[in-house]
């Protein structure tokens, strides 16, 4: 239950980043396609600090004239090249003035920038929390219909060159009395949870001794009381 929750976790932050990315992506497409372009001066740009008076965040004003009114308004943008007088372009909504955007291409490597990501994790949770139900049904299935073996854990093939959650994907391999081997793909984290020389119980398929699946989380569950 816990991997699932994590993998349902990485993917709704891949949606929020997504959402976040989708929303200035559609913002800066409703600019260029009704937005009036303009040449503005930045006016002002104002910080705020941290406890450690460490900038974090800087805030552009922006003056420009639309007709005979001159306005003062926060660009809601800012890049390290920006200075006070500087003229930079901007596009204004005709029917409201005074909402604006920056048109410069910086502007839009951020929201690609979360759409991506989001697309990234979303994707990495969708398939880890689609894989651990499948996982979940199919063992139930087994214990179901299956018979039960006793293995013994011989060995645990990490792969340490990949890091996700903070734990590493791996393959715990265990066997029955006879021999036969069985094998199961684990997410392992610093702290040894499974040992060599332990015992976890895997269902087989009586028609297909092939189809098996091997019940690490209940071995976890016993040992830790979780």
């Amino acid at each position: 239950m816990k991997k699932f929750a994590a993998a349902a976790m990485v993917a709704c932050m891949g949606a929020m980043f997504l959402a976040v990315g989708l929303v200035f992506v559609w913002r800066d497409a409703a600019f260029r396609e009704k937005g009036v372009e303009t040449d503005a001066v930045i006016v002002r740009i104002d910080s705020d600090y941290d406890f450690d008076r460490e900038k974090y965040e800087l805030e552009v004003y922006v003056e420009y004239a639309v007709g005979q009114t001159v306005y003062t308004e926060r660009l809601g943008y800012y890049s390290s090249g920006m200075d006070v007088g500087d003229v930079i372009s901007i596009r204004y909504m005709p029917e409201n003035p005074g909402e604006i955007a920056y048109t410069g291409m910086r502007a839009v490597i951020l929201p690609c920038i979360c759409c991506a990501l989001g697309i990234v994790f979303l994707g990495i949770g969708a398939f880890f929390a689609l894989r651990r139900a499948g996982m979940e049904i199919r063992l139930k299935r087994l214990k179901e219909e299956g018979r039960q073996v006793s293995a013994v854990i011989r060995r645990i093939d990490c792969n340490h060159r990949v890091y996700i959650l903070e734990r590493n994907p791996a393959v715990l391999v265990c066997a029955d009395q006879e021999g036969r081997e069985y094998r199961t793909k684990i997410m392992h984290g610093r702290l040894a949870v499974w040992q060599p020389g332990e015992r976890v119980s895997v269902s087989v398929d009586r028609a297909d001794p092939e189809k098996y699946a091997v019940d690490a989380d209940g071995a976890v569950a016993a040992k830790t009381g979780e």
